[in-house]
């Protein structure tokens, strides 16, 4: 089996995805679409969301600034290596964990910045964990149109994350796959603090794993910037720019 990957996707920029299709598994030629192993590359748009309100829209621009002005940039990924086939003696899965480094601002005098990192970052972790988990370790949720990822977005930006959705998960390859297995997760985060709570975020994440399918085994990758919101039901994605496949 050849190896691919899966899409990639992100928010304003042209990428490089690996499509794979059920026929595509079985003769080794590549369609459209996602982060699978299966197959050749091709150039395919990206996609992005931002957020929709103008005070909301504002605050995560402050943070990326922000974010830009004091974050570290991230390691790209190596290429995957050469042909791979499932086995039954596969190495155990490992929990999913996700790696954090925060840090925050505020407009309060004498704000403590690493304070407020350390309290804001266990929620963070939490639902980091949860997309990933939603979004690559259980294929099955695309029987469901990937109701649960969906619903981790804010409201005004649902309907992009579903036609987005193969740069933002598994997508429409999760029906060749039986499981992923992680193998590592890192976040660097950047906290909006406002009236002695975190209000926004700036979050870039990277995720990689293995999934085995049917005919063979190969590389899950995901590379993304994600904006978010603090809500009463916990934060929310309210904009995003996302790649999966070789190219994350």
């Amino acid at each position: 089996m050849r190896q691919g990957l899966g899409t990639l996707r992100g928010a304003s920029e042209p990428h490089t995805q690996i499509p794979i299709a059920a026929t595509d598994l079985a003769t080794g030629r590549m369609p459209r679409s996602t982060n699978l192993p299966t197959t050749p590359i091709r150039p395919r748009p990206a996609a992005v969301t931002a957020p929709a309100s103008a005070p909301l829209l504002a605050l995560l621009i402050a943070a990326v600034l922000l974010l830009a002005a004091g974050c570290t940039s991230d390691k790209r990924d190596q290429g995957a290596t050469g042909q791979s086939q499932t086995s039954a003696a596969a190495a155990p899965a490992k929990p999913l964990k996700v790696e954090i480094r925060a840090t925050a601002a505020g407009p309060e005098r004498g704000f403590n910045a690493k304070i407020a990192a350390q309290k804001s970052s266990p929620n963070m972790e939490r639902f980091l964990q949860r997309y990933l988990s939603v979004a690559f370790l259980h294929p099955e949720q695309q029987r469901s149109g990937w109701r649960d990822l969906i619903a981790l977005f804010d409201g005004s930006v649902q309907g992009a994350a579903r036609r987005d959705i193969d740069s933002l998960s598994l997508g429409s390859d999760a029906a060749q796959v039986k499981s992923v297995r992680p193998e590592s997760a890192k976040a660097s985060v950047f906290f909006l603090w406002r009236e002695g709570r975190p209000a926004g975020a700036t979050v870039k994440l990277t995720f990689k794993g293995s999934a085995d399918a049917e005919k063979g085994s190969g590389p899950v990758r995901m590379r993304s910037v994600l904006q978010m919101v603090s809500t009463p039901m916990g934060w929310r994605i309210a904009g995003y720019q996302s790649r999966t496949g070789d190219a994350a």
